[in-house]
């Protein structure tokens, strides 16, 4: 058919949909995984935490919410579509984030740190959405 597109979508939309015992497929094979290495060269058990999934400007692009075991990837372009968040943070999102609750998908290239220093990212897309 095509090639699918795995960037990471923006836009406006809501949870249509709640995963409570998500499977985790490799995209490259379309194989189910169970294990990551993390950052750190240990191996853990994949999260059992709910996935929630958007539907952004009336889509659905198949780009789950849901928690990474690496936090050194987060800020970073380094899923294949998916909003990878701390485990904390799924587990808040599961709780205050019900289905319908509207959301909102940025691609901000200009933000601020915890210090409030300004944090010029790079254009990964080539979108040139300078964003904040």
């Amino acid at each position: 058919e095509g090639v699918v597109d795995l960037r990471t979508q923006p836009g406006y939309g809501k949870i249509i949909q709640i995963n409570k015992d998500a499977d985790y497929i490799n995209p490259s094979n379309n194989h189910p995984y169970f294990q990551t290495r993390r950052d750190d060269g240990h191996y853990t058990r994949l999260p059992r935490i709910p996935w929630l999934e958007p539907e952004l400007n009336g889509q659905r692009w198949g780009q789950w919410i849901h928690p990474t075991t690496n936090i050194e990837t987060l800020g970073r372009a380094y899923s294949n579509g998916c909003i990878g968040i701390r485990e904390s943070d799924a587990w808040r999102l599961y709780y205050y984030a019900p289905v319908g609750a509207r959301i909102h998908v940025r691609y901000d290239l200009v933000d601020r740190d915890r210090y409030g220093n300004r944090v010029v990212y790079r254009d990964i897309y080539g979108w040139g959405r300078p964003g904040a």
